[in-house]
């Protein structure tokens, strides 16, 4: 992937690091987006300590149209330029069970992990056709299968039911 431009949404977080890693270690120049923009910076930071490139952080809220266009923006005003790779695999951080959540909390899933990966594709989409690139989406087995929390800890994995409706 070297010379590749990728970006991540989420890609400091637990699974969407792992993703960074992965492409920055094939070559690929990581541009590393989330609301937490301390989290990206210190990640591409250590990232590439590991991996050299010209990584990059950029702060989105993909529930903000007005966010994700400026994501877009910083992207074409940087060195990057243009885009090869965009994953999506961000998540809105609710824990909560069918008998606790929340209308709030369900409308962010649902903004989270299904409006906000339709509104960044369709910005997106002119960059990756322009460079013949990919889009991968981030999907979750509980699309298809409600979690037992038994099997996990609830404060680090528990996912709540408009989770797995968004991912679905």
């Amino acid at each position: 992937l070297k010379g590749k431009n990728a970006l991540v949404l989420g890609g400091a977080g637990l699974l969407g690091g792992e993703m960074s890693y992965a492409l920055a270690e094939l070559g690929a120049n990581v541009i590393v987006a989330s609301r937490d923009i301390k989290k990206c910076n210190n990640f591409i930071k250590i990232m590439s300590e590991r991996f050299p490139g010209k990584h990059l952080a950029f702060s989105v809220d993909i529930t903000n149209p007005d966010s994700i266009k400026k994501l877009f923006s910083n992207i074409k005003d940087s060195h990057a330029k243009n885009l090869n790779i965009l994953i999506n695999s961000g998540w809105s951080g609710n824990k909560n069970t069918f008998e606790s959540i929340s209308d709030e909390d369900w409308d962010q899933d649902i903004e989270v992990c299904l409006n906000g990966v339709f509104r960044t594709i369709k910005l997106a989409h002119p960059l990756l056709k322009k460079s013949k690139g990919v889009i991968l989406n981030i999907a979750s087995m509980y699309g298809h299968v409600a979690p037992d929390y038994r099997m996990y800890d609830s404060e680090l994995f528990a996912n709540p039911p408009s989770y797995g409706a968004a991912k679905a």
